[in-house]
C-alpha cells in the first residue's frame, strides 16, 4: 500500500472539491487528519487543517473494473460510488473495498467543510505493459587516494587565539584600503540568516517559477519584489547563469536608488532563501545585489537590537550542535573557528583590487584550512563559499561604505566578549564518566536554575538542552532510569526537581511578554521561549510516572501548568497576526493541558489518583487566578481558569455499568471538594464561559449516584439574585439602582440557560416547585416590572419558566405573561409569544380582575403590533405563531367584561395585518379571530400614561444614564471649563460585582474611588451565596 494523495483541500463554491491521479489507483484507505494532529508520525510539518470539527462527508470515486480470471477484458464502464462519513474531530481511517476490484482516477469530495486535510493510500497501476528494464552493467571500481589531513600551524589556528578575529585584522592591515572589520562583519550577517520553516511542496508540471516570475506582466515594484520571495519559498532545479543573471536585474530595478524599509526587508528574505538554492543563483545576487545592500543595510536593520544579531550566530547549526557540550573549550575553540573562517572569507569578498598578495595569503590559509579536520565543514556551510574564486578574479567594483552607526560597532564588541570571556580553564569534576551526549544537557539546565534572572540567550541554550534532553527521555519511555542515573551523577538535583524550576523560570520570564505587542526581535524570543516550554512541559509528562514528587512540588507543578496555560492566551489575544507565536502558543496549551491530564491520572479502582499529590491540582487551578486580581486582563485569567477546568474534567460515560462511570463518580466527589473555590469562580465567569462549564458540570454529575451539582448552580444563581433584590429594596438609589439591576440580569440569563440546556425538565420541574424559589422569582419580576426592564435575558427566563409554571400561584403567572408581552417586543418576539398560551389559564384562577387591565391590554396590544412588524419570511414556526395570536385573542373574550380590557394602539391596520397572516398560515382560525375581534374593544391611540406604564428599556439606555450619573457622583470634582485629557474607562464585571455591593454588610452609600473593596474581600464577606 502506498500513499497516493496527501493534502489539504478547500471546496469550491458548490461545497466540492476534487482529486485526479496521474494514473489508475486500487483504493484501499482513506485518512482525515484532525487540526494540529500530525499526520505522520516519523515525517515533520504535515500536520492536519481539517475545520470545522465536525461535519457530514461524501467521498465520489469513479470505478473502472480490473480483468479477472472470468472476465478477462471487462467492459469499459465508469461507475460512480458515494460512501457517507461523519467527521467528529478525530483521525478518521476508512478502509475502502470494493468486489471486484476496480481502479480509480478521480475522487470527488462534497460536504460543508472549510478545510480537509486527507490522505489517501492505494496501490498503483500501470497504464500500459511493463517491461523489465535492462540490465545495468556494474562500474568499474573506482580506487580514490588516501585522504592526508593536515595540522594547522599555530600562527592560523583561530581556534587557539585569544582574538577569533586576528588572522582577518592581519590580513587588513596589508591592504589599508579595505574597509573596516565592523563593516565587514556588519554586511556578513545578512547571509548568515535562513529562512524559517520546510520549503513548500513545488509541483513541477507548474514550471519552473523564477522563470514565471521573469515572464510576468507585473509592473510593480513591491509586487515583483513579494513574488520574488514565494518563487525562492520552493526548491528549484539547477538554473542556468542567463536566467540567474535576469532575476537579478529584476531584483536591482525593483530596488531602486533610494529603497525604503519594506522594500529593503523583502531583499533581505529573497537573501536569505536565495542561500538555499543552486550556486549559479547565489552567485548571481551576490554579484549583483552587493553594492545596493551595503548602502540598505541600515534600514534593514533599523528595528533589530543587538541580542538578535547574538542570537543569528548562536542559533546556527554548527554553533548550536556544539552549544552544550560537557567542555565549555570546544564549545568556544568552534565559536572562534567560525568566527575567523567568516572574517577570512569576508576580507576576501570585499576586496576592492584584482588578486594580490593579500588574496593570495587568504588563499593559502583557506588551503590549509580546507584540509584540517572539522574546519572544513564550517567551510563548506558558508553562503559566501560557492562564490569564493569567481570573487578573486571578477570583483572589481568600488563598493563606497555607509555609516555604520552603533549597531555594527556594539555587535563587534558583543561577539567579542561572547568569544573571549571566561578564558580560565574550568576545572573537571572527578565523578564517574558521563555520557556526552546527556551531561552537557544536564549542566545547562542545573545552570539556568541558578541564574537569577534569564535572558534572551539563556532560553537560546534552554531551547536547545531541553530538546535533546527530551528525545533521550522518548528513546526510553519504560525504562528512562538511564536519564536519573546521568542527572544524579551530573548534577546535586534530582531530573524531575530541576526539570520543574526550569519550567518556572521559564514562566517567569514569559509574564514580562504577556502584556506587550511584540515586534519583530520579541517575537523570535518568545518563539524559542515557547518551544522551550514545549520540551520541557513534555519532559515532564514523560518522567512522571517515574518519580515520587513531595505534595509541595506537585503543587508547584500544577500551579506552573495553569499559570502558562493562562499566560500564552494572554499572549496569542495581543499578538494573532504573529503566525509563528500563535501556533506554538496553542502546542504551548495542549502540551500543558497533557501535563495536567498525566498527573491526574487515577488508579486501577478508579476511587484515588495514581500519583502523589496530585489531590491538589484541582485547588491550584482554581487558585491561580486570584493572584491576579488587579489586572486589566483579568477576565481573560478568569475564562482561561473555567476552559481549562473544563478540559481536565473526564467525558461522560453513557453506559452507567462502565468501570469508568466510577472515575466519573470519583471527579464529581473531587469537583464537591473545591465547590468553595469553585463557587468563586462561577461567580465573576462570563456568561459564554459559564454556561460551557455549567454544561459540562452538569453531565458530569449525571450518573445513578448524583450528587446534585445542576440544582446546585441553579440555587446558587437564585439566592444571588435574591441578594440583589434585597439591596435594591433596601436602598432605591438610582445609580446603586442601575448597577444591581445590571448585575441581576446576568443572573437572570444565566437562570435561563441552566432550564433551557442544562437541565432535565425534571430537575427543572422540582426547583421551579421549592416555594423559595418561587417567592424570590416573584420579588425579582415585581422589581424588573415596575422598574421597566424587561431585557432579552427576563424574557428568556420567563419563557424557560412558562412550561413549570402553570401550578404555580397566580402572581408568578401574571408577572410571567407580562414579561412575555413585553419581551415581545425585543429582538426575539416570536420565543417569546410562543410561550404565552401555556401561561394562559381561565381568568378566575388567572385571577385578572386583580390586575390593571388598561395597562394589561396596551401590553397586549403592543405586543401584536411588534409581532406583525417582526415578522419575515424566515420564520421557522409561522403556524404556531398565528395559532398563539388566535389564542391570546380568544383568551380576552372569555373575560367576563371584555371589553374592560381595552387593546390602546390596536388599529384597523394591525388588525387587518393579523388577519392576513392568519388566513395565510393558519385559515381553519380565521373564524375564531373574526369573532374574537368582534368582541374586543381597540382604539388607535395610546394615552400618555399608558406609555410610560408600560414602557420598556431593551438597550440598556436607562442603566448608562444612570451609571455616569454614579461615576459622576463618586468621581473627583474638576474646575469648570476643563476637560479630560482621556476618557474615563468603563467599568468591567469585576467592578459592576463591587459597585453593587453584594455583601450585606457593604455601605448602603455610593462606593467611592477609595473604598478598600476588593474581589478576595467581596467573596469572603458574602454571606447569601453560601449553599
Amino acid at each position: 500500500m502506498s500513499l497516493a494523495y496527501f493534502g489539504t483541500l478547500t471546496p469550491g463554491p458548490s461545497g466540492i472539491a476534487t482529486i485526479r491521479f496521474s494514473v489508475p489507483v486500487i483504493l484501499q484507505t482513506f485518512r482525515i487528519v484532525p487540526n494540529r494532529v500530525s499526520a505522520f508520525k516519523h515525517v515533520q510539518g504535515c500536520t492536519g487543517e481539517t475545520s470545522p470539527s465536525q461535519f457530514s462527508l461524501k467521498i465520489y470515486s469513479n470505478a473502472s473494473m480490473l480483468p479477472t480470471e472470468t472476465e478477462p477484458k471487462p467492459k469499459a464502464t465508469n461507475t460512480l460510488l458515494c460512501t457517507q462519513l461523519d467527521y467528529v474531530d478525530e483521525m478518521l481511517d476508512w478502509k475502502f473495498s470494493i468486489t471486484p476490484k476496480a481502479s480509480s482516477r478521480l475522487v470527488i469530495v462534497q460536504g460543508s467543510f472549510e478545510k480537509l486535510t486527507i490522505a489517501i493510500y492505494g496501490q498503483f497501476l500501470p497504464e500500459g505493459p511493463v517491461e523489465p528494464p535492462a540490465p545495468i552493467p556494474a562500474p568499474a571500481p573506482t580506487i580514490l587516494p588516501p585522504v592526508t589531513t593536515h595540522t594547522l600551524p599555530r600562527s592560523i589556528d583561530v581556534s587557539i587565539l585569544p582574538d577569533s578575529s586576528q588572522a582577518a585584522k592581519s590580513l587588513l592591515m596589508a591592504n589599508t584600503a579595505n574597509p573596516p572589520l565592523r563593516h565587514i562583519l556588519h554586511s556578513l550577517l545578512c547571509y548568515v540568516t535562513t529562512p524559517e520553516g520546510p520549503f513548500d511542496e513545488w509541483d513541477e508540471s507548474n514550471g519552473n517559477p523564477l522563470e514565471r516570475l521573469l515572464e510576468s506582466d507585473t509592473i510593480d515594484a513591491v509586487e515583483l519584489m513579494q513574488e520574488a520571495v514565494q518563487a525562492l519559498r520552493k526548491p528549484l532545479p539547477e538554473i542556468d547563469e542567463s536566467t540567474a543573471t535576469q532575476f537579478t536585474s529584476v531584483v536591482n530595478e525593483s530596488l531602486g536608488e533610494n529603497p525604503d524599509t519594506y522594500t529593503c526587508k523583502l531583499l533581505f528574505e529573497i537573501l536569505g532563501y536565495a542561500s538555499l538554492q543552486s550556486d549559479s543563483l547565489v552567485k548571481a545576487l551576490l554579484f549583483g545585489i552587493t553594492s545596493v545592500t551595503y548602502l540598505a543595510d541600515p534600514r534593514l536593520l533599523e528595528d533589530d537590537n543587538v541580542s538578535k544579531h547574538i542570537e543569528r550566530w548562536i542559533s546556527h547549526p554548527l554553533v548550536a550542535q556544539n552549544l552544550n557540550e560537557p567542555s565549555m573549550h570546544l564549545f568556544r575553540a568552534t565559536l572562534k573557528a567560525y568566527m575567523g573562517v567568516a572574517a577570512v572569507l569576508s576580507v576576501v569578498w570585499w576586496s576592492r583590487f584584482p588578486p594580490d598578495a593579500v588574496a593570495c595569503r587568504a588563499l593559502s590559509v583557506l588551503k590549509l584550512w580546507a584540509e584540517s579536520d572539522g574546519i572544513c565543514e564550517i567551510v563548506r556551510t558558508l553562503s559566501l563559499v560557492p562564490v569564493f574564486y569567481e570573487a578573486l578574479s571578477e570583483l572589481t567594483v568600488d563598493v563606497p561604505l555607509h555609516k555604520s552607526g552603533l549597531y555594527a560597532q556594539q555587535l563587534l564588541e558583543a561577539l567579542n566578549v561572547s568569544v573571549d570571556e571566561n578564558e580560565a580553564p574550568v576545572s573537571e569534576a572527578t565523578a564517574a564518566p558521563e555520557p556526552p551526549q546527556l551531561s552537557g544537557h544536564l549542566e545547562v539546565m542545573a545552570q539556568i536554575v541558578e541564574l537569577h534572572e534569564l535572558d534572551d540567550i539563556a532560553v537560546k541554550r534552554v531551547n536547545v538542552a531541553s530538546q535533546r534532553i527530551l528525545r533521550l527521555a522518548k528513546e526510553t519511555p519504560e525504562e528512562p532510569w538511564s536519564l536519573f542515573t546521568d542527572a544524579h551523577q551530573s548534577t546535586s538535583k534530582t531530573l524531575m526537581l530541576t526539570q520543574i524550576e526550569v519550567f518556572g523560570k521559564l514562566s517567569h520570564y514569559m509574564d514580562k511578554f504577556v502584556e506587550t505587542l511584540l515586534d519583530a526581535t520579541s517575537s523570535s524570543v518568545m518563539a524559542n521561549l515557547l518551544a522551550a516550554l514545549v520540551n520541557v512541559a513534555e519532559t515532564v509528562s514523560l518522567l512522571l510516572p517515574h518519580s515520587n514528587l513531595p505534595s509541595r512540588t506537585a503543587r508547584s507543578l500544577a500551579r506552573l501548568a495553569t499559570s502558562v496555560f493562562i499566560s500564552c492566551d494572554l499572549i496569542l489575544s495581543r499578538n494573532r497576526r504573529q503566525t509563528l507565536v500563535v501556533e506554538q502558543s496553542h502546542v504551548v496549551r495542549e502540551t500543558c493541558i497533557q501535563l495536567l491530564r498525566t498527573f491526574v491520572t487515577l488508579d486501577e479502582t478508579y476511587s484515588a489518583f495514581q500519583y502523589p499529590g496530585a489531590e491538589h491540582v484541582l485547588h491550584q487551578v482554581l487558585s491561580v487566578w486570584l493572584e491576579y486580581g488587579t489586572k486589566d486582563s483579568m477576565h481573560i485569567y478568569v475564562s482561561q481558569t473555567a476552559v481549562l477546568l473544563e478540559l481536565l474534567l473526564p467525558l461522560p460515560q453513557s453506559n452507567p455499568e462502565d468501570a469508568l462511570s466510577l472515575a466519573q463518580d470519583f471527579w464529581v466527589r473531587e469537583v464537591v471538594r473545591v465547590m468553595h473555590q469553585l463557587e468563586q469562580l462561577l461567580a465573576v465567569l462570563p456568561p459564554r464561559h459559564w454556561t460551557s462549564l455549567a454544561l459540562r458540570l452538569a453531565e458530569l454529575d449525571g450518573g445513578n449516584n448524583s450528587v446534585g451539582l445542576g440544582p446546585w448552580l441553579a440555587f446558587n444563581e437564585l439566592h444571588t439574585l435574591r441578594a440583589l433584590v434585597g439591596r435594591v429594596i433596601l436602598d432605591a438609589d438610582a445609580g446603586k439602582l442601575a448597577v444591581m439591576l445590571h448585575v441581576a440580569d446576568r443572573s437572570i440569563g444565566l437562570l435561563g440557560t441552566l432550564l433551557r440546556d442544562v437541565l432535565r425538565d425534571e430537575t427543572a420541574g422540582l426547583i421551579i416547585k421549592d416555594s423559595r424559589v418561587v417567592s424570590a422569582l416573584v420579588q425579582c419580576f415585581e422589581l424588573l416590572v415596575d422598574n421597566h426592564a424587561t431585557t432579552n435575558a427576563t424574557a428568556g427566563l420567563a419563557a424557560a419558566l412558562a412550561p413549570y409554571a402553570t401550578d404555580e400561584p397566580r402572581a408568578l403567572r401574571r408577572l410571567l405573561v407580562t414579561v412575555l408581552l413585553r419581551g415581545c417586543r425585543s429582538a426575539t418576539p416570536f420565543s417569546s409569544l410562543l410561550a404565552i398560551p401555556t401561561l394562559l389559564v381561565p381568568h378566575r384562577t388567572f385571577a385578572t380582575r386583580d390586575m390593571d387591565l388598561d395597562v394589561f391590554g396596551t401590553d397586549i396590544s403592543l405586543a401584536l403590533i411588534a409581532i406583525c412588524a417582526a415578522w419575515n419570511e424566515n420564520i421557522q414556526s409561522p403556524i404556531e405563531v398565528c395559532e398563539a395570536l388566535v389564542h391570546i385573542l380568544e383568551w380576552v373574550t372569555e373575560y367576563e367584561d371584555p371589553t374592560s380590557i381595552h387593546l390602546h394602539g390596536f388599529g384597523q391596520q394591525a388588525v387587518d395585518r393579523i388577519r392576513a397572516l392568519t388566513l395565510e398560515h393558519a385559515p381553519d382560525r380565521v373564524s375564531a379571530l373574526d369573532v374574537s375581534l368582534a368582541i374586543i374593544a381597540s382604539s388607535e391611540d395610546v394615552p400618555d400614561d399608558l406609555k410610560a406604564a408600560t414602557e420598556v428599556h431593551f438597550d440598556g439606555t436607562p442603566f448608562t444614564s444612570t451609571l455616569a450619573d454614579l461615576r459622576s457622583a463618586t468621581s473627583r470634582k474638576q474646575p469648570q471649563g476643563s476637560r479630560e485629557s482621556t476618557p474615563p474607562p468603563t467599568h468591567g464585571p469585576f467592578d459592576i460585582l463591587a459597585l453593587a455591593s453584594l455583601s450585606p454588610r457593604a455601605p448602603t452609600s455610593p462606593v467611592t474611588p477609595t473604598a478598600p473593596l476588593t474581589l478576595t474581600k467581596m467573596y469572603s464577606q458574602n454571606e447569601f451565596r453560601s449553599v
